[in-house]
């Protein structure tokens, strides 16, 4: 399937949409309702940090899927996220974007 797209300077422009593929196949096991439990080391002479919280996980178009969570910080104050998680099966491996709200930073790699 293609779709026609004309921009604002009255060309058409064509593009392919894309498909998922076998590789996107893993990203679907992820789909459903979490609740997670962590553990993280600051310093060998500090006790080790610890944060639970839920995530929802849903897809979108079967090429990408969307993470919304909900973690507690150190204080306990609510702690929203969003990840983003999907493949280019050329560009092995998975990519991913962390959002997180409170500090209002993006993390790509």
């Amino acid at each position: 399937m293609t779709e026609t797209m004309t921009s604002g300077e009255g060309t058409d422009e064509t593009c392919a949409t894309p498909k998922p593929e076998k590789e996107h196949d893993w990203l679907l096991r992820l789909i459903g309702d979490w609740d997670f439990a962590g553990e993280c080391f600051m310093g060998t002479d500090q006790p080790p940090m610890k944060s639970t919280g839920e995530f929802t996980v849903r897809s979108l178009g079967g090429l990408w899927v969307l993470c919304e969570g909900i973690s507690d910080a150190l204080d306990g104050t609510p702690v929203p996220s969003i990840i983003t998680l999907g493949c280019d099966p050329q560009k092995m491996p998975l990519r991913w974007q962390l959002c997180r709200r409170l500090h209002d930073t993006s993390l790509n790699l």
